[in-house]
C-alpha cells in the first residue's frame, strides 16, 4: 500500500487516492447493515518510482538537529513513494464516493507529532469540520501551515501557526543527543471548500516536512 497522490506538482508527495464512484451524495444516514460486502486488494506503481525530493540543510534552519536524518552530506532525502519488491505502494487510501447511507461513521482524532522533523503520521483520514491535534515533540521550533488543494483551482490557505517546543527542553548537545518531550498543542478544524477532499500540512521552517489528509463523507 502507498505513499502517493497524483495532481501536478502534488504527484511527489505520494498519496495513492483510488476513488471509487457510485451515486451522487447528499447526506449520510446511519443504518442497520444486512449481508455487508468488503473489497480486499493490493495497490501498486505502474511504470518507474519517482525520484525523491532532495533539500539542501545549509539553507534550512536547524541544520544540526534536523540534519541527523540526512545523507551525512548536508541533504535530506523525501522518500514520498515506498514501494516493496511485488510493487505495492505504501500508504494507500481506497474510498468509495456517494454512499447515502451504511455503517456507523466514526473516526478515531487525527493527533499528529513533529518528531525528528517528521511529521507523523504522514497519511491521515477524518471528516470535514473535523478537528487536528498537532505536538511539538522536538527541541527546535516548527511553524505549521495548512492549506486545502485541488487539482484544477490550486491551493488555499487553512491555517498558519507557530508549534513550539517544551521549553524544558535540554539544547545543549542536539546532534549527540535529545529527549522528546510534549509542547503546548496545536488544536485546528479542517474546513474544506465544496468538492475538494485533500489538505497538506507543511512545515514553514521545514520545507521537508509533510502530512496530508483526505476528508471523506462516508466511512467506507
Amino acid at each position: 500500500m502507498t505513499r502517493c497522490f497524483t495532481s501536478g506538482r502534488e504527484m511527489v508527495v505520494g498519496l495513492m487516492l483510488i476513488i471509487m464512484m457510485t451515486t451522487p451524495c447528499i447526506a449520510y444516514e446511519t443504518i442497520v447493515v444486512e449481508q455487508g460486502g468488503s473489497i480486499t486488494g493490493q495497490v501498486t506503481l505502474v511504470g518507474g518510482i519517482p525520484r525523491p525530493m532532495a533539500f539542501n540543510l545549509v539553507t534550512i534552519p536547524d541544520p544540526v538537529y534536523c540534519g541527523r536524518i540526512s545523507t551525512g552530506t548536508g541533504w535530506r532525502i523525501v522518500e514520498d513513494f515506498l514501494v516493496d519488491k511485488s510493487g505495492g505502494l505504501k500508504d494507500a487510501v481506497v474510498i468509495l464516493q456517494g454512499i447515502k447511507r451504511g455503517k456507523p461513521f466514526a473516526l478515531p482524532p487525527v493527533q499528529i507529532e513533529a518528531r525528528d522533523c517528521e511529521f507523523y503520521p504522514f497519511i491521515n483520514v477524518l471528516r470535514d469540520q473535523d478537528q487536528i491535534t498537532v505536538t511539538n515533540m522536538d527541541p527546535v521550533q516548527h511553524d505549521i501551515q495548512g492549506y486545502e488543494t485541488a487539482r484544477v483551482r490550486g491551493a488555499r490557505v487553512l491555517f498558519n501557526r507557530p508549534l513550539p517546543m517544551n521549553p524544558f527542553h535540554q539544547v545543549t548537545d542536539l546532534f549527540q543527543s535529545h529527549s522528546h518531550m510534549a509542547g503546548i498543542p496545536m488544536v485546528e478544524r479542517v474546513h474544506l471548500q465544496k468538492d475538494r477532499n485533500i489538505f497538506v500540512m507543511q512545515c514553514g521552517f521545514h520545507p521537508y516536512m509533510f502530512s496530508w489528509g483526505i476528508v471523506v463523507d462516508n466511512p467506507y
